[in-house]
């Protein structure tokens, strides 16, 4: 349930050239191609990920997506209540923990509190602040997967980060976004207008 699906692309990455392999992208590899696209609106990265939630003194494990600072503006998802992710929440590596929640988490674990915003959420022990809550529906990008809620890519370090991870030595960077060869992200692009897929390609 995204704006427009018809528009979504999956953008992958490839360890060679030619070699036709669907493979997940590291997060400097996202930027680059963010920057220099000619072809799409906007390009999104994610993956998904465990935590372990405390809650009313109760633990649970829960999934969610780890993602990058446009992620709902560029798949047209609006909040339901609050708001998505800002870039200034995306400057500092662990600096900024907040958490946009689903509604289904919402509804199942807050008793659909209208007063949810600025309240805390408790995963693996850092507390993430929510500032929105999705609309109804939405369950993330990983199909078969259902988010509970979403962070920003900056609180990477902070999870467990699950799905295709591939890793090339690299001679520099010493976390999970700095290292060009740690490849853990998904990509999604929105084709420009008046784009189709062979131009994307």
């Amino acid at each position: 349930p995204v704006e427009d699906p018809a528009q979504i692309v999956a953008v992958y990455g490839t360890k060679t050239n030619n070699s036709g392999a669907h493979d997940s992208s590291s997060y400097l590899d996202y930027l680059d191609l963010r920057e220099q696209t000619e072809t799409l609106s906007g390009l999104v990265a994610y993956t998904n990920f465990f935590a372990n939630l405390i809650l009313d003194g109760r633990s649970e494990i829960v999934v969610g997506e780890i993602v990058s600072d446009n992620y709902f503006d560029v798949l047209g998802v609006q909040p339901a209540l609050g708001r998505s992710f800002s870039p200034e929440e995306f400057v500092a590596e662990g600096a900024n923990p907040v958490a946009v929640i689903s509604d289904y988490m919402w509804r199942t674990r807050f008793g659909a509190d209208a007063e949810i915003l600025g309240k805390p959420v408790r995963l693996n022990g850092t507390s993430y602040t929510v500032v929105g809550v999705a609309s109804g529906g939405f369950g993330g990008m990983y199909p078969g997967v259902t988010a509970q809620l979403w962070l920003p890519l900056a609180m990477v370090e902070e999870v467990e980060p699950l799905g295709n991870i591939n890793s090339s030595p690299s001679s520099t960077g010493d976390s999970w976004l700095d290292r060009r060869g740690h490849r853990f992200l998904w990509m999604r692009g929105r084709l420009r207008e008046g784009m189709d897929i062979d131009q994307a390609r």
